[in-house]
């Protein structure tokens, strides 16, 4: 092809277009704990004592288990086209793939050695092999280092040793009609030192194989679950009362601005489903966010009335992101939200709701629940302190309870174009209110399948169906 101009001509060869086979440098550029930048620092209190991106280590205490990486592929040729992938060795079993996602948070991770790696790929799909890595040491608390434990069974066997010498001491002092007492008393000394050292020996080898076991099943929870899942409560959390539940969730995106909540505190066993403001990241930012206030206000503080801790929830988000009529340019981010709480002593539920529904199934006939008004942290609560209302319902053997977010009830249909609405959600669940709740949920995702068709995800979807 030639063009021509003012200062001369110009020709181009369609041929002479090549891929870019330049495989990417990755290196480390950030490291976040607890989601706030770790400065490098000589101080001993300090993670870093260099530059990230030539640290061959990092050592962490236990309690310090929320640890972000950040990194960057040297692609500069539409560098927004490059995608990564990384996994932390001793803990992930695959590879994370992760697109153009530049970060990889970690958390609750226990005590040992990992060596987090990742890898790229330019705008044209070449993948570095070699990728960048970081050693990533745990240190146990001190109660489980070998030289406490040394300590412990040093102080054991020095008072059981120092008893002995003490019995013998007193012994030798008898006169010699004492001797064969003392012979029988020994010997039952010895006896009993045996016993208490095989059962030391029984105790800790107990306690290994529950420390293995509880390894084992923990990764096997979360070995296939994102940044975002590991916050998320497993199946043992919910079956520690439920024995016949399900729980639907399928985010639109990589993550979700949707979350569930599950935890004993006493007698009280809570559930909570939210939806979260957005979709993708900031949906995923506000889901932890909200995660981790849950945590503080019925772990630490204790408040087990629903409508109670919705309204200390907008209150700590309003605080947060300073929703307030005069605040400089407020963040209008929040989260529809049912909080859930069963008195296992007095076999009673409370539920208070923010905006979402949800669904009581009895006697062959699902109940639509309206939640009250006012959303967490939306605009109307700064002109108004919102109320929340706490319903109260005994707990009927065999009772349905059906909560979550509008991901199914706002799907649009491919064919006519019409929302699958909570009417509908409530005739699929009382066609199959009989079966079990696994059941129930494959014919859910069934029907919503089937009308969504080609159409795209619209939302996050959750939905958790309980059997009383």
């Amino acid at each position: 092809m030639y063009f021509g101009g003012k200062n001369g001509i110009s020709y181009f060869h369609p041929d002479n277009i090549t891929n870019n086979t330049y495989e990417p440098p990755v290196v480390l550029t950030g490291l976040k704990l607890f989601y706030k930048n770790v400065r490098i620092s000589d101080s001993t209190q300090t993670i870093l004592k260099s530059n990230i991106t030539v640290a061959d280590e990092i050592v962490l205490t236990y309690n310090q288990n929320i640890i972000t990486f950040e990194y960057a592929a040297l692609n500069f040729i539409h560098s927004e086209m490059n995608e990564y992938k990384y996994t932390l060795e001793g803990f992930d079993e695959t590879w994370h793939e992760v697109g153009k996602t530049r970060e990889a948070t970690y958390t609750s991770l226990d005590p040992g050695t990992y060596t987090f790696k990742v890898v790229a790929s330019n705008n044209d799909g070449v993948w570095n092999k070699t990728g960048a890595s970081i050693k990533v040491i745990v240190l146990p608390p001190w109660w489980q280092t070998w030289w406490f434990r040394s300590l412990m069974i040093l102080v054991v066997l020095g008072i059981i040793i120092g008893l002995s010498y003490y019995k013998a001491y007193q012994l030798k002092k008898q006169n010699k009609v004492l001797e064969q007492m003392v012979q029988i008393r020994t010997e039952e000394l010895t006896v009993a030192n045996q016993e208490i050292i095989s059962q030391n020996e029984q105790i800790s080898y107990q306690r290994d194989t529950l420390e293995r076991q509880n390894k084992v099943i923990t990764q096997s929870i979360t070995s296939a679950q994102r940044i975002q899942s590991a916050l998320l409560p497993s199946d043992a959390e919910l079956q520690s009362y439920f024995n016949d539940f399900f729980v639907i969730y399928q985010p639109r995106d990589i993550v979700s601005g949707d979350f569930y909540w599950a935890h004993w505190v006493g007698k009280y066993f809570y559930v909570i489903a939210a939806d979260c403001t957005g979709h993708g990241i900031p949906g995923a930012f506000m889901s932890m966010l909200g995660n981790a206030m849950l945590n503080e206000i019925i772990i630490k503080r204790k408040i087990h009335d629903p409508a109670q801790i919705l309204f200390e929830l907008n209150k700590n988000i309003q605080e947060t992101f300073k929703q307030t009529l005069d605040g400089p340019n407020p963040v209008d981010e929040g989260m529809d939200m049912t909080v859930l709480v069963i008195d296992s002593e007095a076999n009673i539920l409370r539920i208070a709701s923010a905006i979402q529904p949800f669904y009581i199934g009895r006697n062959g006939k699902v109940e639509y629940v309206e939640g009250d008004m006012y959303s967490i942290g939306e605009v109307f609560a700064r002109f108004k302190a919102p109320e929340f209302t706490t319903k109260t319902y005994p707990i009927e053997k065999g009772m349905c309870l059906f909560l979550g977010s509008d991901g199914i009830a706002d799907q649009f249909s491919s064919e006519t174009k019409k929302k699958f609405t909570s009417k509908r959600l409530i005739k699929v669940l009382e066609e199959n209110l009989s079966l079990s709740m696994q059941g129930q949920a494959g014919s859910v995702h069934e029907a919503y399948e089937k009308w969504r068709s080609i159409e795209p995800q619209l939302d996050d979807i959750l939905l958790l169906g309980l059997r009383f």
